[in-house]
């Protein structure tokens, strides 16, 4: 059993940092050693990934910030008092929505897993997950973000919502 000389968890040989703390693991023949403080380590895109925690509070504030604009439009949308005006106006905002989620989905996100980026703080990140990504995929996000890998949830959004697009649309021109 190889233990990470930081935190003690148990890690794989030949594994280059803890998933749990994210310490640099140098393996010897004789066992594992801690990186030296002062020595300078390369930049990896890992290292993000390695400090990642999800911010719970904010990742509820997005879904529930998601969950009241999505409740919303659909009362509405659904009331009879709801002019053709106010109609399209509500879905050209739903379309919106949408197209941010889906640029979201397509840049940032994915962007997450490289050597750059585009955001860093855990709590906006977490806040995007959720107000982006709703309560499915906004958690599916935070936990591909805890396991360090991608998936393909947000391909699956970024289809969703196109096709969500495409239904408004036709709807606007019907």
């Amino acid at each position: 059993m190889v233990y990470c000389p930081t935190c003690g968890s148990e890690i794989p040989e030949g594994t280059v940092f803890c998933k749990k703390c994210g310490e640099q693991i140098y393996f010897t023949p004789v066992g594992v050693y801690k990186a030296e403080m002062n020595k300078v380590q390369m930049y990896s895109p890992r290292s993000f990934l390695n400090k990642w925690e999800t911010n719970p509070k904010f990742t509820a504030i997005g879904v529930i910030v998601a969950m009241f604009s999505n409740i919303f439009l659909y009362i509405e949308v659904l009331s009879n008092n709801v002019s053709s005006g106010s109609l399209v106006a509500l879905l050209a905002i739903g379309i919106v929505l949408a197209i941010i989620a889906i640029i979201y989905a397509t840049v940032i996100y994915p962007s997450l897993f490289t050597e750059n980026p585009k955001a860093q703080s855990p709590g906006i990140i977490s806040f995007g997950n959720g107000l982006l990504g709703g309560l499915i995929f906004g958690l599916i996000w935070n936990s591909n973000l805890t396991k360090g890998k991608k998936g393909i949830s947000h391909i699956v959004l970024i289809i969703f919502l196109i096709t969500e697009i495409i239904v408004s649309i036709i709807e606007l021109l019907a």
